[in-house]
């Protein structure tokens, strides 16, 4: 590699990009531009290293640098498209809405365009703007009338803004659609989850039973059988349908929480517990198993280990410590963690 070169870095920095390596990728990135500060892919490449770290609010500066450049129409549009995401993860999805406008407006046909509609109309949805968001998602469709993504959501938003019948039938066009092209259980799948948005509990429940049906071994559609089931109150038939989709797929840790969920909410808190060792099992990272799990533990007196199932949630998403306070954990800086004690009490 010649490090006196700009492109050898930049190239560098792609190929860890690939993998995954953010961290090195960033480094790589910035040596290039020390050697040349016009490069608008690099900048743009940089954003998208800086987005996958995270740093939302720096990658939006590097976005910026390369629209300063001059680039060809692909990349302003491709640019445009990345910053709408970043405003988004930046909590700024306000500010979102003219920056996907501006992407669309240098090639409003293009392939890049279709997920841009989508993007657009996924947020709007989101700031509950859903007139405008299914106006976005019926420019789509006039423009990709096969797509059925755009089809379903239109219809779930539809189905927000109290137009469910016309959000039904926008739902039923794109299962049609999506029919034509993909195996008809994952089609059905799509449609159950759907459904369950727009709160059609038992519709979604048989499309979920139709999907097993063509194909008994899809742990996902055994994994929303089970919780549209806990929806509607049927407790024994969710456990034995999340069972069954641990059986398709063990490593579906999903249904593993989801189970321990529902065996914490009928009083079996020590079934609950195996439930969220099998899930940390497949991933000893997923800070809502290790909650469930502290849950489940201080129902059954096991408060130190409670503590320290809050512990490693905490430290995995810090999110979790409004939970941890509200069931009496809490975090002292000098000693760790501790129980709070009863009110009128001193510590």
């Amino acid at each position: 590699m010649n490090e006196g070169s700009a492109k050898s870095w930049y190239d560098k920095g792609v190929e860890l990009e690939k993998n995954c390596q953010h961290a090195e990728a960033l480094d790589a990135y910035d040596k290039s531009l020390e050697l040349d500060t016009k490069s608008d892919q690099t900048w743009f490449h940089k954003g998208i290293v800086l987005g996958g770290l995270g740093r939302f609010e720096a990658a939006l500066l590097a976005f910026d640098k390369a629209l300063e450049l001059e680039s060809s129409p692909p990349l302003i549009q491709t640019v445009w498209l990345h910053k709408a995401l970043a405003l988004v993860k930046a909590n700024r999805a306000g500010e979102s809405i003219d920056a996907f406008d501006k992407s669309l407006a240098i090639d409003p046909k293009s392939l890049l365009s279709q997920s841009t509609y989508l993007q657009k109309g996924l947020v709007l949805t989101t700031l509950q703007k859903f007139d405008e968001a299914i106006q976005v998602f019926e420019k789509s469709i006039e423009l990709f009338p096969k797509d059925y993504e755009a089809w379903r959501q239109k219809g779930i938003t539809l189905g927000r803004a109290r137009r469910t019948d016309e959000g039904f039938q926008a739902l039923e066009k794109a299962l049609e659609i999506e029919s034509e092209t993909q195996s008809k259980f994952i089609a059905l799948f799509h449609h159950g989850v759907a459904l369950g948005t727009m709160e059609r509990k038992e519709a979604a429940l048989n499309a979920f039973e139709k999907s097993i049906e063509l194909n008994p071994q899809y742990a996902p559609a055994w994994f929303h059988r089970g919780t549209t089931l806990q929806n509607l109150g049927r407790t024994d038939s969710a456990i034995d349908s999340f069972d069954k989709a641990v059986k398709s797929d063990p490593t579906y840790f999903l249904a593993w929480i989801a189970k321990g969920f529902v065996l914490d909410e009928a009083g079996k808190h020590n079934e609950a517990i195996i439930a969220y060792d099998r899930a940390l099992e497949t991933n000893p990272k997923l800070a809502l198993a290790w909650i469930g799990k502290g849950l489940s533990l201080t129902k059954i007196k096991k408060t130190d280990e409670a503590l320290q199932a809050f512990q490693r949630a905490v430290q995995l998403d810090p999110r979790y410590m409004k939970v941890i306070k509200n069931n009496g954990a809490t975090a002292d800086s000098s000693q760790g963690w501790t129980r709070c004690p009863p009110r009128g009490e001193s510590t």
